[in-house]
């Protein structure tokens, strides 16, 4: 949760967290910002979450749309990561290529195991 004076002040430590979190590598897409609402004595507090991991629905959504797409692969939803078993490290890669294609809530990261 963030607490300050003003709207003004709220925005400029939104892009203070936002330009260190990219000097770190990290995705913009991590951050669940919530909406700044007045907190009393002329202060305003924003909640401010962490996205980890896969959402349950959205592994399910991606481990079908590989299933279809990829008759040689096989997905297995393991806790908040989606992982993908293969005989070529070929198919691999195509799946990972179709995997960035997708513009998805959460930042995707891919491990080769191979």
């Amino acid at each position: 949760m963030l607490l300050t004076d003003d709207e003004f002040r709220a925005k400029a430590i939104r892009d203070l967290i936002e330009s260190k979190a990219v000097r770190r590598g990290l995705s913009l897409k991590i951050f669940d910002w919530g909406k700044i609402e007045p907190a009393g004595g002329n202060k305003v507090r924003q909640h401010i979450g962490l996205r980890r991991g896969l959402g349950e629905e959205l592994a399910r959504k991606l481990s079908k749309l590989v299933r279809e797409e990829f008759s040689k692969v096989k997905p297995q939803i393991q806790g908040d990561a989606l992982r993908v078993f293969a005989k070529s490290k070929d198919d691999l890669q195509r799946v990972i290529v179709r995997l960035k294609e997708l513009d998805e809530p959460v930042p995707l990261q891919f491990t080769n195991y191979r």
